[in-house]
C-alpha cells in the first residue's frame, strides 16, 4: 500500500499498529526527479513512519542517498519493468554513478542462483 500522510487512513494504521511502520510513497516522475523521493519521505516521517520503502527509485538509482546529495542526475525508471519480469533487466542492471559522479557502466546480471554471469557482448 502507498502511503499518503495526508489521508485519515495513515494515521488510523499508526494509532492502531504499534511496531515499525515502514510507509512507501506514491512518487510521481517529478518527484523522484526533483529529489529522490526525500521531501515525500520527510513528510511521512513527520506524520509517524518509522522507515521510508523506496523501492521503484532504487531500483532505477543503485546509489540513491548519493544522487540528490551531489547534484547527479537520476536514472529514469523503466515503465516496462514496473512489474517482475523474469530476469534481471530492470532489476539490476541500471548504470550507478562512479566515484567521480559520472555515470559508470552497469553491473553484469545476476545468474539464476545469485551468481555473476557475463555481460552480453
Amino acid at each position: 500500500m502507498y502511503a499518503d500522510p495526508d489521508r485519515p487512513l495513515f494515521s488510523e494504521i499508526r494509532r492502531a499498529w504499534p511496531g515499525t511502520l515502514i510507509a512507501n510513497p506514491a512518487l510521481t516522475r517529478e518527484e523522484v526527479a526533483a529529489d529522490g523521493g526525500m521531501r515525500s519521505g520527510e513528510r511521512l516521517l513527520a506524520a509517524g513512519a518509522d522507515l521510508i520503502a523506496l523501492g521503484r527509485g532504487f531500483l532505477a538509482n543503485p546509489d540513491l542517498v548519493e544522487r540528490p546529495r551531489t547534484g547527479a542526475p537520476l536514472n529514469e525508471v523503466r515503465p516496462e519493468f514496473l512489474l517482475y519480469v523474469q530476469g534481471a533487466e530492470g532489476y539490476t542492471d541500471y548504470p550507478a554513478l562512479d566515484a567521480s559522479g559520472i555515470r559508470a557502466a552497469a553491473p553484469a546480471a545476476a545468474g539464476p542462483r545469485g551468481g555473476r554471469r557475463p555481460a552480453a557482448v
